[in-house]
């Protein structure tokens, strides 16, 4: 991801976080039960090399955005470089960091200010739940009950050429766990899978429960698995 087009891409994001921020689908640093256990199993299982993670939330606030934007940003990231972008309807901080990538920015909708946060975190290890825990604090430090889910994410690299063999053994690892409303799809690059495993909290999808979601496809010379949870809201 290329996070130099954030502005860009911020109205496409914008609507997926105000259907966050109104609930309608319910070392700097997703909620879950058992968050890491299955993650780094995966990876472990398909010997995967994890090269970043990322968290997208938002919310509705009554509040400032401007100070409600930096709050966030100052007590989640303080030492974090950015550039601030401002018009009538929209503020963003925007950050450039060698490892942190994404923004922290206030929108108006139907009159009220919807907070998004989109950060991804350059890794070789999976800190998606510290990163999380990191995020939500800081935004219940401005706002004591924020109506928000979390989107999790990460990217790691596969050694193994062959993806149906890789995809067939996280298979295994999901049925191992007894699984529920699996759903597999063959793509242009790849394979992509939705299910519900329990472990998280989880959105509707066509009428089902949804709350992991993991494709294995191919990047130009590289294979690699990304992994969503509820689901994955990035192009992959």
């Amino acid at each position: 991801m290329k996070f130099k087009k954030n502005i860009i891409r911020i109205n496409i994001m914008f609507f997926i976080t105000i259907i966050l921020a109104l609930g309608i689908v319910n070392n700097y640093f997703c909620e879950s039960k058992n968050n890491s256990g299955l993650f780094s199993e995966i990876i472990s299982k398909i010997n995967a090399h994890v090269e970043e993670y990322g968290i997208i939330t938002s919310f509705s606030t009554e509040k400032d955005p401007k100070k409600v934007c930096k709050a966030i940003l100052e007590n989640m990231a303080p030492k974090v470089n950015y550039k601030e972008i401002a018009s009538n309807e929209l503020y963003c901080l925007e950050i450039h960091d060698e490892n942190i990538k994404g923004y922290v920015q206030g929108k108006k909708y139907n009159g009220q200010q919807v907070i998004s946060v989109n950060i991804l975190c350059k890794s070789n290890e999976n800190n998606c739940e510290g990163l999380k825990a990191k995020i939500k604090n800081s935004i219940k430090i401005i706002e004591s009950n924020p109506k928000n889910k979390y989107f999790c994410y990460l990217k790691a690299k596969i050694d193994d050429g062959n993806l149906a063999t890789v995809n067939e053994e996280i298979s295994k690892i999901l049925q191992k766990d007894n699984v529920k409303n699996v759903e597999s799809t063959k793509i242009n690059n790849g394979y992509s899978t939705c299910c519900y495993t329990g472990k998280y909290n989880p959105i509707l999808v066509n009428g089902k429960l949804v709350d992991f979601n993991y494709s294995v496809c191919k990047y130009g010379l590289r294979n690699y698995l990304i992994i969503g949870t509820p689901q994955i809201i990035l192009d992959y």
